[in-house]
């Protein structure tokens, strides 16, 4: 089995939105020590799932009792994603799969920017 961050949309868009998100998944704690470093927003700071998407491997949630979902404007993603990736190109060495994951984050600025360009906004979830 394998985990992926991909973006979804507040609003339909007329693009392909699709990333592969599993490298990131993958180095997700190294990738937080990263942010932490940076001085900027984690991983899961944009992560939200609806309630029902989670299937029946959550016991107890109720859709009722959620909270508002949270959207998020294209460009804080993107300027999240890209000094990521500036960060992984000048330092390679950071992670043991840098190639891996700068290739996601190249897909992720590429959607984030074209929905930055048309003013959608946007939350991760994660493909179980």
């Amino acid at each position: 089995m394998s985990v992926a961050y991909f973006i979804t949309t507040e609003d339909e868009v007329d693009f392909d939105t699709f990333v592969n998100g599993k490298a990131i998944a993958r180095a997700g704690l190294d990738l937080d020590r990263v942010c932490r470093r940076l001085g900027i927003q984690e991983i899961a700071d944009f992560y939200r799932q609806e309630v029902e998407d989670l299937g029946e491997d959550v016991e107890g949630l109720d859709a009722d009792d959620e909270e508002e979902t949270s959207w998020f404007e294209a460009e804080e993603g993107l300027n999240w994603a890209l000094a990521l990736l500036d960060h992984l190109e000048e330092n390679p060495g950071e992670l043991e799969q840098s190639d891996s994951v700068i290739e996601d984050l190249k897909e992720y600025v590429e959607v984030l920017g074209q929905l930055e360009a048309d003013g959608v906004r946007w939350r991760l979830e994660m493909d179980l």
